[in-house]
């Protein structure tokens, strides 16, 4: 996986690339990818079955550069024909004031925090980290 990262939906969605994958078992999928955002990502915050989508709280990374949070959304797709699913994930990032963190959710809610548009080497080694392991836990 590439430290690079493509800017998709106007500008508010990171996607890490090699971040779009199939896996085989899309029955169980989801559940997969509920339980690994838990372990992963902070914490499941939306869970929609219905529209196979996990969106996790946001998570704060501390860098030198400032205070940055990742929120993490975890997408599949499956076709009625095909076996399997399509898996997607997809990272919101905003930089943040150094401000009272304890509220991470109101606070990445909020407009204290911009839209990042780039970040220091060790948060995206960090969020990269945790896509790879949904990846690992989703694929099968």
């Amino acid at each position: 996986m590439r430290a690079a990262l493509l800017l998709v939906i106007a500008g508010c969605t990171w996607t890490v690339q090699g971040s779009t994958f199939r896996t085989k078992e899309g029955d169980t999928a989801f559940e997969r990818a509920v339980e690994a955002v838990n372990a992963h990502c902070n914490g499941a915050r939306f869970v929609n079955p219905d529209a196979q989508i996990v969106t996790s709280h946001w998570q704060v990374f501390h860098s030198r550069d400032g205070a940055f949070l990742v929120r993490y959304q975890v997408s599949l797709v499956k076709a009625a024909d095909e076996v399997g699913a399509e898996v997607r994930v997809g990272v919101t990032m905003k930089q943040c004031p150094l401000v009272d963190l304890a509220e991470l959710d109101a606070l990445g809610d909020s407009d204290t925090c911009q839209v990042a548009f780039s970040m220091p080497t060790e948060v995206a080694n960090a969020q990269q980290d945790a896509v790879r392991k949904v990846e690992y836990d989703v694929r099968r």
